[in-house]
């Protein structure tokens, strides 16, 4: 992060100056500077402590340190984690934790962090301030709020009144003076003090005991009142004698909005009790829904509320360009409750005979802007998808009012909800709200019902939450169903199909076609794109790289793309990715690793944007093609730094890729003992997923094999193959034959090891896997060795070194040890000049003619029936013998055969190799190589 302000407190400071404070700013930088961590500002309501925390942010941002401002007057236990994600990260979110995914962008950067208006949240905000001093060693934090956290490392900091004394120059003004002359100059134009006004100014700020707000709310009066009119109002009211400690300035303040309020004309009054049924902010057209009657009109209620602001009653925050549409207002915390129990019967008394129900209107309201975001599809659209957060708290209060007058309506918001939580984060704040929903509403069937069910199970699936998931989604499944919802039905059918794919994928696809279908008929097109990436997350896992897996992925990039879903892009480019992987184009696989994301985000808002599952998607195809490359350490070392930055938010199934790719890296570079137990852990904690698990003992294997462990080796083949009927992949099972043929070499069988790779083989080719290819032929390679075929060796391993120059592919260490083996066998049984020959014919092999060759095997019905690969492996050893001039019977002696034998052999190969004789049989392996 560069030094900045992360979440620009505009709605308070810049549309007042902040006054005076110059010793308390002084004194709080400097405990700052000396190294303090945890600062408390602690003091009644309207004594400043926000106004005093948000300057001396200010102040450190401009210095150039990062500042994060998180308001938490109208947040809950669950959504204040977000709420400091969001000021940490703005547009980030996190689909397990937002707090460790704030302490996670955080990590070790030098930032203040402030969070304001704790006390009804102390320890929900205990555990934050913890969490970001233990693990973010430069983070400093200042809470503020009406007591003190009472934690370790804590300095509490009373904020004090305003200065109230008179200076020695009669006139200068003390810091509550000023105040008070400002807000003055302000609420009227031209407004002037005169020498001898000062003394009455001060009298009017130590009447109100130096508090901000009681000034500032006095200082609104000068329209109408004079200064001494003022002062004489106040007399009236505020006990001036004597010490005045804490409680003393509360009821002060109390006092002074009593006293403004009492100075309200009648429609001033009723519209300040009526809007403090807003639980935070509110815009323009909210105050004329829920408080415009017969009595006071739609452009009624603006005039009031534009005169409410003038009187500092009510607060305006400027449009926010980037996600609002429009000025919003607020009441501060303090003259909010003051409104409230003004209000006659408190703020949720039923409403008078002939007055406005404003719970109802506000609920009626809500409830309509639920629907019309999901009718308009905000949470899907960038642009839009932020536009309900300044109303969560409102919503939430919507909701819980209509579970016990309205239970439907309840359940219908849920439903509306649900892809707001999800893409804005708020996983949290959806499941609370959604399951309490559904646990007091038992009694409320219907289509709203199903819609919730639906949206709730999708929220528990994306939290990890899989029994309530299914039970919820069944729920919804059988719901939808009944009263003909379709929209909830695909949904449901979509998270059943999630649920059913991570260990049975193939059993999942037709769940989610119906699924797709079912989207597709409504025009539901963010379930229909839900649907098909979860469709193509199956292809994946049985790595069906076809048609419909192409026509998958082009269906579901266009949505996802229209509607920037940025982490339903990067799964279906991930997919993308592994088919690349698949056919050995590693360089395609690098480019949609860096279309998943950036290498190096160009600035702290991009990667604000990138969430953790996305960035472990990035990571685990890039760490697999630097592997092939040959970088394993590289690859090793990206991921296990994604592996820390992704462990205070891990996503089970992102933290599974990346348990795979270090594996694999570990294995590239030869460090067995490292590869094993990365690779055993991946099996251990992702068991339930057959995709992962295949991944896992795909890496036993090849780790067992290059240990020369048979038995262990040949295990994991096994239950390599046992993952690959689970998944229906047939690349696994074939993967599975070349390993197991690995096995068979180990244990000294090639005629086996060379029978299963030939037709893993044959598929690897037939499904356009060259990588795969190369592996089967080198076991072929390294088989025709063992049978003493040296040129047939030679040849093939040749071919496989060409193959890999030509694809950018590497061989590990392990590897490269065997074709080394491999090479040394063949030159060392070889004539030089055959050798060469052997494997300058090697290298001018196509991978399919290399094949081809490969598939003349040692069974009679395969072989050729002229040439030097007609030969059996006793004919074959019989002709090197005769032709470098061994007699019969000391070829007789070395291949410890009989004399007639050797004399059937040599007949053999003459008539094969359609020579007369031993000379022309030298002749013959001369010109021709042997090959």
């Amino acid at each position: 992060m560069s030094g900045r302000l992360v979440r620009p407190p505009f709605w308070l400071d810049s549309m007042t100056s902040f006054v005076g404070r110059e010793r308390e700013t002084e004194a709080l930088e400097g405990l700052l500077t000396s190294g303090v961590r945890l600062v408390s500002l602690v003091g009644p309501a309207g004594i400043g402590k926000s106004r005093l925390a948000r300057h001396v942010a200010r102040s450190r941002a401009a210095a150039g340190l990062t500042v994060a401002f998180a308001d938490l007057a109208m947040e809950n236990s669950q959504s204040a984690a977000a709420a400091l994600l969001d000021a940490v990260a703005p547009g980030a979110t996190a689909r397990a934790s937002s707090l460790d995914a704030a302490v996670a962008r955080l990590g070790d950067d030098a930032a203040l962090v402030v969070l304001d208006n704790f006390e009804h949240l102390r320890e929900t905000t205990v555990e934050m301030a913890r969490l970001l001093l233990d693990r973010c060693p430069n983070v400093q934090v200042i809470v503020t709020g009406t007591t003190r956290l009472r934690v370790d490392r804590e300095t509490v900091w009373p904020v004090p009144p305003l200065d109230t004394g008179h200076p020695a120059d009669t006139m200068a003004l003390s810091d509550a003076a000023a105040l008070f002359v400002d807000r003055a100059r302000r609420a009227k134009h031209g407004f002037v003090l005169s020498e001898a006004a000062v003394a009455c100014v001060d009298d009017i700020v130590r009447a109100l005991d130096g508090i901000p707000l009681a000034i500032e709310l006095a200082a609104t009066r000068v329209r109408a009142l004079s200064l001494p009119d003022i002062l004489a109002a106040l007399s009236l009211q505020v006990l001036t004698g004597g010490p005045r400690g804490r409680a003393a300035r509360y009821h002060t303040m109390r006092d002074a909005l009593a006293w403004t309020c009492r100075l309200l004309d009648a429609d001033e009054q009723e519209l300040f009790h009526r809007l403090s049924v807003f639980e935070c902010s509110w815009s323009a057209e909210a105050a004329q829904a829920v408080c415009a009657d017969e009595r006071l009109g739609e452009e009624d209620v603006l005039d009031v509320l534009d005169r409410l602001c003038h009187q500092s009653l009510v607060m305006r925050e400027p449009a926010d360009d980037a996600h609002g549409h429009g000025d919003r207002f607020r009441m501060l915390l303090p003259i909010r409750e003051f409104a409230a129990e003004q209000t006659p019967g408190g703020r949720d008394s039923p409403a008078a005979p002939g007055m406005p129900d404003r719970r109802s209107r506000h609920l009626r309201y809500f409830a309509e802007l639920a629907r019309r975001s999901h009718d308009e599809r905000w949470a899907l659209l960038p642009a839009s998808r932020r536009r309900l957060d300044p109303d969560a708290a409102n919503l939430r209060a919507a909701i819980h009012r209509a579970c016990a007058s309205e239970p439907h309506e309840a359940l219908a918001m849920v439903g509306a909800l649900g892809t707001y939580w999800r893409l804005r984060g708020r996983l949290a704040d959806g499941l609370d709200i959604a399951g309490h929903v559904l646990r007091t509403t038992p009694n409320a069937v219907g289509p709203p019902r199903a819609a919730a069910c639906a949206e709730y199970a999708t929220l528990l699936f994306w939290s990890g939450e899989f029994t309530a998931a299914r039970n919820a989604a069944e729920e919804a499944l059988q719901l939808a169903t009944r009263f003909g919802v379709r929209r909830a039905r695909a949904l449901a059918l979509t998270r059943l199909g999630n649920l059913t794919s991570v260990a049975r994928p193939r059993a999942a696809l037709p769940v989610l076609d119906e699924a797709a279908a079912e989207a597709r008929s409504v025009g539901a097109l963010d379930v229909l794109c839900d649907a098909l990436d979860s469709a193509l997350i199956c292809r994946t896992a049985q790595e069906a790289f076809d048609e419909p897996f192409a026509q998958l992925s082009d269906e579901s990039l266009s949505i996802a793309r229209h509607f920037r879903l940025q982490s339903d892009v990067a799964v279906i480019l991930w997919c993308n990715a592994q088919a690349a992987l698949a056919n050995g184009d590693l360089e395609a696989a690098d480019e949609l690793a860096d279309a998943i994301a950036p290498r190096e985000a160009d600035s702290s808002e991009t990667a604000a944007e990138t969430d953790v599952f996305v960035g472990n998607c990035a990571v685990h195809v890039r760490a697999l093609v630097a592997a092939a490359r040959g970088q394993g350490a590289a690859a090793a070392s990206d991921v296990e730094h994604e592996l820390r930055r992704a462990a205070t938010d891990p996503i089970w199934w992102g933290t599974g890729l990346l348990l795979h790719a270090l594996s694999v890296a570990h294995l590239r570079e030869g460090d067995l003992d490292a590869a094993r137990a990365t690779a055993l852990r991946l099996a251990e904690d992702h068991q339930k997923a057959s995709y992962l698990e295949r991944q896992a003992h795909d890496v036993l294997a090849r780790v067992s094999a290059a240990a020369g462990d048979a038995a262990q080796c040949r295990a994991h083949a096994a239950r390599l193959r046992q993952a690959a009927n689970m998944l229906g992949n047939e690349r696994a099972a074939t993967t599975a034959d070349i390993v197991a043929a690995s096995a068979d070499l180990l244990d000294g069988d090639a005629g086996r090891a060379e029978r299963g790779a030939l037709p893993a083989l044959g598929r690897c080719l037939a499904n356009g896997r060259p990588l795969d290819a190369v592996e089967a032929l080198e076991v072929i390679a390294r088989a025709a060795a063992r049978h003493g075929r040296f040129t047939r060796a030679a040849t093939l391993i040749s071919a496989t070194d060409r193959a890999r120059e030509l694809g950018g592919w590497p061989r590990s260490a392990a590897e490269e040890a065997s074709a080394s083996s491999c090479r040394a066998e063949a030159a060392g049984r070889l004539a030089e000049g055959s050798y060469r020959v052997a494997v300058k014919r090697g290298a001018e092999m196509s991978l399919e003619e290399a094949a081809g060759y490969a598939r003349r095997s040692k069974s009679r019905r395969n072989r050729a029936d002229r040439g030097w690969d007609s030969l059996t492996p006793a004919e074959y050893r019989v002709a090197l013998l005769a032709a470098s001039g061994m007699t019969n019977p000391q070829i007789s002696q070395r291949l410890f055969l009989s004399p007639s034998t050797v004399g059937v052999h040599l007949t053999r190969v003459y008539r094969k190799l359609e020579v007369p004789n031993r000379t022309a049989l030298a002749a013959y392996v001369r010109a021709h190589s042997q090959g």
